[in-house]
C-alpha cells in the first residue's frame, strides 16, 4: 500500500544510522508498532518478539497486542490477493527463497513476484517470477536485456556472463556509497537527476569523474551502448 511505512532500528550500543542519521532505538518501534495496524516481518509469526519483551517493562497487553498485528510475507500476499481489488504484484526483496517458493506455490495466487535483487535477477527468474523492479534499470538496462532473452531461451552461459556485469557495476557502486553513486550514474548515461539527497553524500567533479574512469575500465559504457 502506498500509505506502507519501513523504518530500521537498532540496538542501544548504536550511535549512528549507516546513512549518518541518528539511529533509533528499539523503543521507539513500540511505539511505532502501537500506531500499525498491521507488521509484516520477513519471518512473520516466527519474529522472536520474547527478544523485544524486556524493553515492554512488563506490559504483557501491549506485547500480546503487538504480537497479533505480526504477518509474514505469505499470509500478507494471500489476504491482500483476497482483499484488494487490483492487487496485481509485490517486489520481493527477501533473502529467504524457501518463502518465496511458497508463495509462488499458492492455490490460484493472483500477484505477480517481481524479483528486487538486480543483481540476483537469474536466481528470480529460475525460482519463477514474472518481473523485476529495481533501481539499476534505470542507468543499466541493457545489462539485463541479455539475461532476460538467454534466459527465455535456455542459453545459461550468456545469462550468466551479462548477470557478472550487472554484479561487476552494482560492487563498484556499492564500495563508493550505492544511492548517490547511482544516481550520478543516470547523468553519465544521459538523464541528468541532479545530486543525492542529504544525508547522502555530494559528490564533486573529481568523484564523478573518479566514478567515470572506473565504470569505463569496466566495459560498463560499451555494454549499455553510452
Amino acid at each position: 500500500r502506498e500509505e506502507a511505512a519501513t523504518q530500521s532500528f537498532w540496538h542501544q550500543a548504536v550511535e549512528r544510522a549507516p546513512d549518518g542519521g541518528e539511529a533509533a532505538r528499539v523503543e521507539s518501534m513500540l511505539a511505532w508498532f502501537d500506531a500499525a495496524r498491521v507488521i509484516v516481518a520477513h519471518n512473520g509469526r516466527a519474529f522472536d518478539m520474547r527478544v523485544l519483551w524486556r524493553h515492554y517493562a512488563g506490559d504483557e497487553a501491549r506485547w500480546r497486542t503487538h504480537l497479533a498485528k505480526l504477518h509474514d510475507p505469505l499470509e500478507a500476499v494471500q489476504r491482500a490477493g483476497e482483499r484488494i481489488e487490483g492487487f496485481v504484484g509485490v517486489k520481493y526483496t527477501n533473502s529467504d527463497r524457501d518463502q518465496l517458493r511458497a508463495i509462488l506455490a499458492l492455490p490460484n495466487h493472483s500477484p505477480d513476484m517481481l524479483w528486487g535483487c538486480d543483481e540476483e535477477l537469474l536466481d528470480g527468474l529460475g525460482l519463477g517470477c514474472a518481473g523485476a523492479v529495481g533501481s539499476s534499470y534505470n542507468f543499466a538496462a541493457p545489462l539485463y536485456h541479455p539475461i532476460l532473452k538467454a534466459h527465455a531461451e535456455g542459453d545459461l552461459e550468456t545469462a550468466q556472463l551479462w548477470q557478472s556485469r550487472s554484479v561487476a557495476v552494482i560492487d563498484a557502486l556499492k564500495a563508493r556509497g550505492y544511492m548517490e553513486h547511482a544516481k550520478a550514474v543516470m547523468g553519465l548515461v544521459g538523464v541528468d537527476c541532479g545530486p543525492a539527497r542529504s544525508p547522502l553524500g555530494q559528490l564533486t567533479n573529481e568523484d564523478n569523474e573518479s566514478l567515470r574512469d572506473e565504470l569505463a575500465a569496466l566495459g560498463f559504457f560499451d555494454w549499455v551502448g553510452a
